[in-house]
């Protein structure tokens, strides 16, 4: 490929409650700094929103309908703007349903770019039931796309089991932001979150983003019981809004209302939070627990933990897909899913000895943050443009 002048990327996009969106964000936003072409965003509808620049110079054209196959509108768009020389998908599965007419949207769009790309933040295992015949529709990805970006390993790999050349897909990891937050006095960002001043006093805990079933909240509730039998001086934050299906919410709420109805060391943020809100809860507290569940056939990774590292928090979680990256630097700093006894166990002894794990953490996450910093991340991406 010659010189890039034009990028497009297909994404939700803020001000949409969506992580896909945000990371997309953060993307657009590096690019800036190394990429002095034309950027555009066909984002999602929301309504009373239109077209606007966001950040600066970068163009947001509302298109699609999130979780709707409805891409007449999207099409119409990018022809208009048309050509370009990459447009880039953001793919999710709840974003983009009906994955073969997903497909002919995707052959459609060819003659508009000189290259597709496309990147999967979740990829299904062959033996996935969530769509009829996972490997057909990866490997008819492949020959309408130029280029499948995954975010790890096992995504990868999984690809390549199910008949994809490894010559068409490229491993660029989910970027990481060092928080702007992280010098700024505990009470202080304790008082502007809204929290009693004496919550700073506190070791301080948290779970953060949005509240799903597959976050192990339950999981969580178990190990902080078992660390305040131990321990008085610690608080839990949980903070967030709901997100899933609508079958299994109900579930989660009453396991989340009637915990916090009678354990008074919890704390809880029942909102959605912005990312500038995330990185102060993320600053101010002392140890984050990533105790998720398996999600059986999906690989995916976790946008909250290159936000706790970049925040150089540390950080436990159990040994699940979604934190393999984080699982290879600091092995010791993970459970069995569903262990409450062993993550109670590891976070006990992070108390007990912290100085020692927390030098050791810094050791091991400071040069994955700088090698994965968004910087970074968007120069990878222009590489792959070109390759």
């Amino acid at each position: 490929m010659g010189i890039l002048e034009k990028i497009a990327f297909i994404s939700t996009y803020p001000p949409e409650e969506c992580g896909v969106g945000e990371y997309t964000f953060f993307l657009v936003n590096a690019l800036k700094t190394v990429f002095n072409g034309e950027i555009t965003v066909f984002s999602n509808i929301i309504p009373n929103i239109g077209i606007r620049e966001y950040p600066k110079g970068v163009k947001v054209i509302p298109s699609f309908w999130r979780g709707k196959p409805v891409y007449d509108v999207a099409l119409e768009n990018i022809r208009k703007t048309a050509p370009y020389d990459v447009i880039h998908i953001q793919h999710e599965w709840g974003l983009f349903p009906e994955p073969f007419e997903f497909l002919r949207f995707l052959s459609k769009l060819r003659r508009y770019a000189k290259r597709i790309v496309i990147t999967l933040h979740k990829v299904l295992h062959v033996l996935n039931s969530r769509v009829q015949n996972v490997r057909k529709y990866h490997r008819e990805l492949s020959e309408v796309v130029d280029l499948i970006v995954v975010h790890s390993v096992l995504q990868e790999f999984e690809l390549w089991t199910q008949g994809l050349e490894l010559e068409n897909i490229v491993r660029i990891p989910h970027g990481t932001l060092t928080n702007p937050y992280i010098s700024e006095p505990k009470d202080k960002l304790i008082e502007s979150l809204g929290f009693d001043k004496s919550v700073s006093n506190k070791i301080v805990l948290t779970t953060p983003g949005f509240l799903r079933i597959d976050k192990g909240l339950d999981v969580l509730f178990r190990t902080f019981e078992r660390i305040r039998r131990v321990r008085d001086d610690v608080v839990l934050i949980v903070s967030g809004d709901y997100q899933g299906e609508q079958s299994v919410l109900e579930r989660l709420r009453r396991i989340v209302e009637l915990y916090g109805a009678e354990v008074p060391s919890v704390v809880f943020i029942r909102k959605y939070l912005s990312t500038d809100e995330i990185l102060k809860l993320i600053a101010a507290s002392d140890i984050i627990i990533l105790p998720y569940r398996r999600a059986r056939g999906e690989y995916s990774v976790s946008g909250i933990l290159h936000l706790a590292l970049g925040s150089f928090r540390i950080t436990v979680g159990t040994r699940v897909p979604r934190l393999v990256e984080y699982y290879q630097l600091m092995p010791g700093l993970f459970a069995p899913p569903e262990r409450d006894d062993v993550l109670a166990r590891i976070i006990l002894d992070i108390l007990e000895n912290y100085k020692e794990v927390y030098k050791e953490f810094r050791e091991a996450v400071t040069s994955f943050v700088e090698r994965t910093s968004w910087t970074n991340i968007a120069k990878k991406h222009l590489e792959a443009y070109y390759s």
